[in-house]
């Protein structure tokens, strides 16, 4: 009798663990889409990350969503969890608000709270990479995971709108009252769950990695990684040989690059417009993310120009900044093209008189051609010659340092000219 009502207790106990384990999620853990609002229509039930919702005849089509256990699932405009993309926890009966009706191409998995998911036991439902921007305090309302680099959360449809953050293991970001990482700015290694001691509640508009402990080399700044720029690759599917371009170009010819690229890669946010003619003839089209088959936009072994789009915008750098006119330096007061910056057309002796003497952290050579930037007045040594983008002049042991610059070359590089004057 004492051995039946011992089994009877164990099968209880079991199946209570059992209940408590589905009640959080445990292995059952799902999403399922309807093609009707309110749970309605057809459905499609997914248990693991879906990179395109055309391979399960889904694509574009969910209106409302159910979510089964613990944790959350990011829904996105477009496959490769590209596009406009948000974060969810719970039902929701009408995609609309969150312009995601009739749009979802992707979704993934993200944590599971206190089940020995990506988090970790007990963990705080950190994501497993990136940041998680919420809506309210303490991880409530809207949510949008962020990976890369955002220099304006506008695109993502959160702009001055977080109130609490998580933050993934061994991360670290900045988060900043202004688009392109401009206003007051703080940084966070830790999930937080109320910005308003920071003074940063519904206050944030563009954030960046600035540490990451299991990312090699990458995360910001001096990784190169989220940085904008444009990778080309010979192949499709991104394979062959490849190029890093960070900079408007107006003719692949003198890289070896004409009507060489068969797939690309647009590294963090922004987005590129690619030509088939020199010079940005047409056709152009305008690209961002990853794109694994060129002959998708006909231009296929045909891209002759290419150029990043924002980089014009007044302001974009900062106060009087942005790129200047072709073949002029544009210095700017803070590493990465941050703080205030001038623009220089021509050969200077000494940058007392405009005031910039020792203040010049990052520089950016506009077009094509190079400056000779110096540590003393007349271009006393040291000296060093730069070209393209310099995110950090002290890679050249010269941040802070700059007291007279010269272009090379014989003069002013014209408008679009191609040719030095």
């Amino acid at each position: 009798m004492k051995l039946t009502n011992l089994i009877l207790a164990l099968c209880a106990t079991l199946m209570m663990a059992a209940a408590a384990d589905a009640q959080r999620g445990g292995g059952n853990r799902s999403l399922t889409l309807y093609s009707g609002l309110n749970f309605t229509g057809e459905s499609v039930t997914i248990r693991s990350d879906v990179v395109n919702f055309q391979t399960i005849n889904f694509n574009d089509r969910a209106q409302s969503i159910r979510v089964e256990g613990a944790g959350s699932w990011t829904l996105c405009h477009h496959a490769n969890f590209r596009g406009v993309c948000h974060q969810f926890s719970d039902d929701v009966g009408n995609l609309n608000p969150f312009q995601l009706a009739g749009h979802v191409s992707s979704a993934r998995m993200e944590y599971d709270a206190g089940t020995g998911g990506p988090g970790g036991p007990g963990s705080l439902d950190r994501p497993r990479n990136g940041i998680v921007l919420f809506e309210g305090h303490h991880y409530n309302g809207a949510s949008v995971h962020i990976r890369h680099d955002n220099l304006n959360l506008m695109g993502r449809n959160f702009n001055d709108l977080a109130r609490s953050v998580l933050i993934a293991r061994g991360e670290a970001w900045e988060f900043c009252e202004h688009a392109n990482y401009r206003g007051r700015c703080i940084t966070l290694d830790d999930d937080t769950r109320n910005l308003g001691p920071y003074n940063m509640n519904d206050t944030v508009s563009s954030v960046r990695r600035v540490y990451d402990s299991g990312r090699p080399g990458g995360g910001y700044p001096g990784g190169g990684y989220g940085d904008g720029s444009l990778t080309l690759y010979s192949g499709p599917n991104f394979t062959g040989q490849s190029i890093n371009i960070d900079r408007e170009t107006y003719n692949l010819t003198r890289q070896g690059w004409n009507d060489r690229a068969m797939s690309l890669v647009v590294e963090g946010s922004g987005s590129w417009t690619i030509c088939e003619d020199e010079g940005f003839g047409s056709p152009c089209r305008t690209v961002s993310g990853r794109v694994r088959n060129l002959d998708a936009f006909g231009l296929g072994n045909r891209v002759t120009s290419v150029r990043p789009e924002g980089y014009n915008d007044p302001g974009y750098y900062g106060p009087g900044g942005g790129y200047g006119p072709d073949g002029t330096l544009t210095l700017f007061a803070g590493p990465n093209f941050n703080g205030p910056s001038i623009v220089i057309d021509r050969e200077t002796y000494n940058l007392t008189r405009q005031g910039w003497n020792d203040r010049a952290m990052s520089a950016i050579v506009n077009g094509y051609g190079e400056w000779t930037v110096c540590e003393d007045a007349n271009f006393g040594t040291p000296c060093r010659t730069i070209s393209g983008r310099v995110r950090n002049l002290n890679a050249y042991g010269l941040g802070n340092r700059i007291s007279s610059v010269r272009p090379e070359g014989g003069g002013y590089y014209g408008p679009k000219s191609g040719v030095w004057r």
